[in-house]
């Protein structure tokens, strides 16, 4: 098969170069590039990345390559709150929105903390049962951040910047939570403001054990997940440690298997692979030409309109019971 790189914000920041040396890396070999769009199987849109001001990706639905090969383009969303305005890729489309018709779940493309990787060749025993390293961005969070446990190590870091930030503070905080994973048998991976987290990917490569609470995410097809993580629904937060505990016997076993499932299906060298599957996959599977849906994406967004002020109302409950407990 071939895929066409593109991107519908040229000006902007692209993620173009990082698709193209996932490209470069792939070991498989079955797909290529192709630089003519005529040519190609696929189209894929690259840059539907925070697009805050284009939430509704009208840049990427517009475009004359859309018009012309409406059935072949797809996207890659790692949006923290997507609708489905394009089929493609999705890193945090919510269960309940989630269309097999024109979805596919996937990781994030990028590995945002490279000194995390490296912690797979450390063969020191963990001193840590659990940790979490991280801001407050829903209400499972906060949970997480008012625990106490003798093995485990909580830290808030939401006066932290950790996005589009650099320089030398940036890089020893990247170092310091690397330090904190090495240490811990088991990471916790609490959804933040979307259902995915991009640590989730990153504890697989690093060889321990994921906890993932997050209700509406959903899990990218290959991977025996039940082998090497832990799923618990984010109202058994408190329950945490009692779990752990007595998983804990696992952990070696479970750490194994992270790590070789992030080898077979989210590495670099594997990674265009998988994604171009997943939209050869999309398109075998198709019931309804993208003619049809792309006719009725004004109904669709009024529904998901809809169901994101629900959910937002839903959450602010859920923060304001969280808070009132604190204080109690």
């Amino acid at each position: 098969m071939k895929v066409f790189l593109t991107t519908a914000y040229p000006t902007k920041w692209t993620a173009m170069p990082l698709f193209e040396r996932l490209a470069a890396q792939d070991r498989f070999k079955v797909h290529t590039l192709t630089d003519v769009p005529a040519e190609a199987d696929v189209i894929l849109f690259v840059d539907a990345r925070h697009e805050h001001n284009d939430w509704q990706l009208k840049a990427i639905r517009r475009h004359p390559l859309v018009s012309r090969y409406r059935e072949k383009a797809f996207v890659y969303n790692e949006m923290d709150q997507p609708w489905c305005a394009m089929p493609g890729l999705y890193v945090s489309m919510p269960r309940q929105s989630f269309n097999w018709q024109r979805q596919r779940a996937c990781c994030y493309a990028n590995n945002v903390n490279h000194y995390v990787e490296e912690i797979n060749h450390d063969h020191s025993e963990p001193d840590i049962l659990f940790s979490f390293v991280g801001r407050r961005c829903h209400w499972t969070r906060d949970r997480i951040l008012q625990m106490s446990h003798s093995r485990a190590y909580i830290e808030d870091t939401s006066d932290f910047n950790f996005f589009g930030t650099s320089g030398e503070k940036f890089e020893k905080q990247k170092q310091h939570y690397a330090a904190i994973v090495q240490r811990s048998k088991f990471v916790l991976c609490p959804r933040g403001a979307g259902p995915s987290s991009f640590r989730l990917f990153e504890i697989m490569a690093a060889g321990r054990v994921p906890v993932v609470l997050s209700d509406e995410w959903v899990a990218p097809s290959g991977p025996k997940w039940n082998d090497f993580m832990m799923w618990l629904p984010e109202a058994r937060v408190d329950d945490l440690p009692a779990i752990l505990e007595s998983q804990e016997e696992r952990y070696e076993t479970m750490a194994v298997a992270a790590r070789r499932a992030w080898e077979d299906w989210f590495a670099p060298d594997v990674l265009f692979h998988r994604m171009a599957e997943g939209c050869q996959d999309i398109v075998l599977c198709r019931r309804l030409p993208e003619a049809f849906w792309h006719r009725t994406v004004s109904l669709r967004y009024l529904r998901v309109s809809a169901r994101y002020i629900k959910k937002y109302m839903t959450e602010q409950i859920q923060r304001a019971k969280s808070s009132a407990k604190r204080v109690e």
